[in-house]
């Protein structure tokens, strides 16, 4: 139902597979994990500590949302590998 994560992997799975889900910025993983934040347009599902899950308990990212942005994103590698290899 709802996932709370602080590794970038779950990050991209939570995104990709769930939709609701908290991410868990630490001072290891802060720039990591605030990076892709930011490219994966995420940052209402950012929080900084546990009092916090609460204001984003209820954001959820739709399946379409996700699927456009993968979308984009695999044509943009295609048209990357295309041009270089």
């Amino acid at each position: 139902d709802f996932i709370i994560t602080d590794t970038f992997h779950g990050t991209i799975l939570s995104e990709k597979f769930n939709g609701r889900f908290a991410v868990m910025l630490r001072s290891s993983n802060q720039n990591k994990l605030a990076d892709l934040i930011k490219t994966i347009h995420a940052e209402e599902h950012l929080v900084n500590s546990f009092t916090e899950l609460e204001k984003v308990y209820n954001v959820a990212t739709t399946k379409k949302e996700s699927q456009q942005y993968q979308n984009a994103e695999y044509a943009n590698a295609m048209h990357y590998l295309k041009e270089n290899l």
